[in-house]
């Protein structure tokens, strides 16, 4: 059963009483939050409504944000930080590194856990074969080929992939890389790819 509160049409203190209101009309055991505005109305509900266990999953590092938008963006950081470690039993990372920029920021390694995303190769399946895929990208069959999905972000770093494959280039020219994706940097990601050939 999914319910809607629409952050856009309710302050956080309306939400916090909506959720509550959802907590005591449903059986809920568990609040797990992702963001950090629903992790600090959410870990402050279910600390008001009690006997819920709050889990947070980060699911990567911040974006580098500049002006107004990173004040905000530091102010419901440290808001955030003060509600996982009074309030979360755990703090979820999808990866090795977020995990340690999580300690590094002060949460408890107690209570920092790393589990990966992953897929379920039983469901997910290509609609395509491997050759069609080459074929389409010009890419014969005796090429190595690396590729990476994301939004074209700074917080993905796909320069340094792209500084990567030219060195590897450099020593291994059947080498091919893929960036599939969309996002604000990539009229410059695009020229950076041309610069290194």
């Amino acid at each position: 059963h999914v319910t809607v509160i629409d952050e856009q049409r309710h302050g956080a203190a309306a939400m916090v009483t909506s959720l509550l209101r959802y907590f005591r009309d449903h059986a809920a055991d568990i609040v797990h939050t992702h963001r950090h505005s629903d992790s600090v109305i959410g870990t402050i509900a279910a600390a008001l409504a009690g006997g819920h266990r709050v889990v947070r999953t980060v699911h990567g590092l911040p974006e580098p944000f500049t002006g107004w938008r990173r004040l905000k963006y530091r102010v419901y950081e440290s808001l955030e930080r003060a509600a996982a470690q009074h309030g979360a039993d755990a703090v979820i990372a999808v990866s090795g590194y977020v995990a340690e920029d999580l300690r590094r920021q002060g949460y408890d390694p107690d209570r920092v856990f790393q589990i990966y995303n992953g897929i379920d190769l039983q469901r997910v399946k290509a609609t395509r074969s491997r050759d069609e895929v080459r074929h389409e990208f010009a890419l014969g069959g005796d090429r190595i080929v690396v590729g990476t999905v994301g939004r074209l972000t700074t917080v993905k770093a796909h320069e340094r992939l792209l500084h990567a494959a030219q060195a590897i280039r450099a020593q291994e020219p059947r080498a091919a890389f893929l960036i599939v994706g969309d996002g604000p940097r990539r009229e410059e990601l695009v020229g950076l790819a041309a610069r290194l050939g």
